[in-house]
């Protein structure tokens, strides 16, 4: 016995109409497209109002105890500050950030760079009056959306300050810092801060990216 075969446009609206019945369900499993949430995004730019970045500062004695600190934000720091001590000899660390928000003005992170140095007689050392400066790095204050990607700028010297070639101590540390939400990475953020420290406790800096 030989079967009957369907029609051709018989099959093609069998396949046409389920193809309409999946299609809903497949939209529904994708879910609707979202924007990236505002609190979430990482600003280019600092909002209005907000500090740019802040300092800590903690004087030391030789063996490395306390002898006074200070912590403070500072509103617009695109060029260098100027922080003076004026001592023959003594040690001194400082803790530099750069804070980056996000659309919404919440803080996003906090990038530092650290230096501890010691200075005597027109000269910058390291602690103890020994060695170079010691530097270091680190990431506060996050809300989760931020990758640290790895340090993407360097620099580190001495240059004549106050009649000597070592007399004056710079540094860079730059950070490269993903916006990542979930699995969609948004862009790339490069804050960075610079330090220039001299041997009579006087330092500058300069924060931005």
């Amino acid at each position: 016995m030989t079967r009957a075969r369907k029609p051709a446009f018989v099959s093609a609206l069998l396949a046409a109409l389920l193809v309409t019945m999946m299609a809903p369900a497949a939209t529904f499993a994708a879910g609707p497209k979202k924007s990236p949430d505002p609190s979430q995004v990482v600003s280019p730019t600092t909002p209005e109002g907000l500090s740019e970045g802040g300092v800590t500062v903690i004087d030391l004695a030789p063996d490395g105890s306390v002898i006074a600190s200070s912590s403070r934000e500072v509103g617009d720091v695109s060029s260098a500050e100027t922080v003076a001590l004026a001592s023959a000899s003594g040690c001194r660390s400082v803790d530099i950030y750069r804070s980056k928000y996000t659309l919404l003005g919440a803080l996003a992170y906090r990038w530092h760079q650290t230096k501890y140095w010691c200075w005597s007689g027109g000269r910058v050392y390291g602690p103890a009056y020994s060695g170079d400066p010691a530097i270091g790095y680190y990431i506060s204050d996050s809300d989760g959306w931020n990758v640290f990607q790895g340090i993407s700028g360097t620099a580190t010297y001495y240059y004549s300050w106050g009649g000597n070639s070592r007399g004056g101590h710079y540094s860079l540390r730059q950070a490269a810092m993903q916006n990542c939400i979930w699995a969609i990475c948004l862009g790339t953020q490069y804050p960075y801060v610079k330090i220039w420290a001299h041997a009579d406790g006087s330092y500058a800096w300069e924060v931005g990216g």
